[in-house]
C-alpha cells in the first residue's frame, strides 16, 4: 500500500506542475531541487527564483508566526488565511528557504504584498535559491516533513496562476491562492 501511496503522490506532484514554468518541483514529487531523488516525497511545492527575488502573500492573511530553522527549512513565515464561505475556512501558507522576512508577526497582508525574499536557507535547500511553499490544514511553521502528508494540502488545487493585480480573486466555496512568487520578467 505504501508503495502504491509513493507512485500515486509522484504522479500527481509530476502533472500539477507540469507546463508551469515558475515551479521547479511539485506536490508529492521525489525529485529533489538540484535533481537527484529525494528520500521521500515533497509535502509542498518549490518555486524557482534567484536570492533576493520577492515572495507575495498568496492570498490575504495574516502573519502569525516567523521561524528560523537552520537544521531544517530555514528562515519561513507562516500566513493564516480565512474564507468565511468555504468548506475549508481557514488554511495555512508557509514560505521556507527565505533569504529575508519583511514582515512581523500580527501583521495583515494583502494578496500580492511582499512578505520575504527567495533564498536558500536551512539544510533543506540544497544549497540552491528557490522557494518552499506549503499549503496546512494547520500551522505548519516550518512546513510538514517530506512523506508526512498529514494536514497537508496540495497547492495546485487552489492556485490560479501569477498574481495579476488587476484581476479580483473571489469564491464562495474554496479558498484561491496566486503563486507566492513576483512573476514579472520571468
Amino acid at each position: 500500500m505504501r508503495t502504491r501511496l509513493r507512485l500515486l503522490l509522484a504522479l500527481v506532484g509530476a502533472t500539477s506542475c507540469m507546463g508551469d514554468r515558475h515551479i521547479v518541483n511539485g506536490y508529492g514529487s521525489t525529485m529533489g531541487i538540484g535533481g537527484a531523488s529525494r528520500d521521500s516525497a515533497h509535502t509542498g511545492v518549490d518555486f524557482r527564483g534567484s536570492k533576493g527575488d520577492v515572495v507575495i502573500a498568496a492570498s490575504d492573511g495574516v502573519v502569525i508566526a516567523q521561524v528560523d530553522a537552520p537544521h531544517g527549512v530555514g528562515t519561513c513565515v507562516l500566513v493564516e488565511h480565512h474564507c468565511a464561505r468555504c468548506e475549508l475556512s481557514v488554511l495555512f501558507t508557509s514560505y521556507c528557504h527565505l533569504s529575508a522576512s519583511l514582515v512581523t508577526a500580527g501583521q495583515v497582508l494583502a494578496r500580492g504584498q511582499a512578505l520575504g525574499m527567495i533564498g536558500s536557507t536551512g539544510i533543506f535547500s540544497g544549497g540552491i535559491d528557490h522557494l518552499h511553499f506549503s499549503v496546512c490544514r494547520f500551522p505548519c511553521v516550518a512546513a510538514a516533513r517530506d512523506g508526512d502528508f498529514t494536514g497537508t494540502i496540495d497547492p495546485s488545487i487552489y492556485d490560479v496562476g501569477c498574481f495579476d493585480p488587476s484581476r479580483r480573486y473571489v469564491s464562495d466555496t474554496a479558498p484561491v491562492l496566486t503563486h507566492p512568487i513576483s512573476c514579472v520578467g520571468r
